[in-house]
């Protein structure tokens, strides 16, 4: 299985997984799902980690230095404004999840997702907008796939 995720949308999806009372298959579905997603945000944490310590201000271990307010300091504007591109361009990537699943995860989790009753506002409804639309490409690539080849 395979999903493809913008990174911006990684840590929202992981929350929103977590957040969700699923139970039976679906809950299945979305450990496995969340585990993928997981992994590929501890990614993208590791990738912005090393993005700071190319532009920022470090101590002597390599480490960013930040200040009083959590923000990682610079030594110039123009780092901090390389800092941000570098960064921005990182998050516009996209994430391909993949891991051990069965065939029908995919299916599941999407039908439990498109029928939650619970709002979603903010971060969590684009993490749930972003995950339905990953998920329906996903299931019209599997489907393409199956016309093609004409597996059911």
């Amino acid at each position: 299985m395979s999903i493809i995720i913008t990174n911006q949308y990684l840590t929202s999806i992981c929350e929103l997984l977590t957040s969700l009372p699923l139970a039976g298959a679906a809950s299945r579905a979305r450990s496995k799902v969340l585990a993928m997603t997981t992994l590929a945000a501890q990614s993208l944490v590791e990738s912005e980690l090393e993005l700071a310590r190319e532009h920022a201000l470090c101590d002597t271990t390599g480490t960013p230095q930040v200040d009083g307010d959590g923000h990682i300091r610079f030594d110039t504007p123009e780092q901090a404004a390389a800092f941000i591109q570098a960064r921005g361009v990182l998050l516009a990537e996209r994430a391909e999840l993949s891991g051990p699943s069965y065939t029908t995860m995919a299916r599941t989790l999407y039908e439990a997702l498109t029928t939650l009753t619970q709002p979603f506002s903010g971060d969590k409804a684009a993490a749930y907008d972003h995950l339905c639309d990953a998920l329906e490409a996903h299931l019209a690539t599997i489907k393409s796939e199956q016309e093609v080849t004409g597996d059911e």
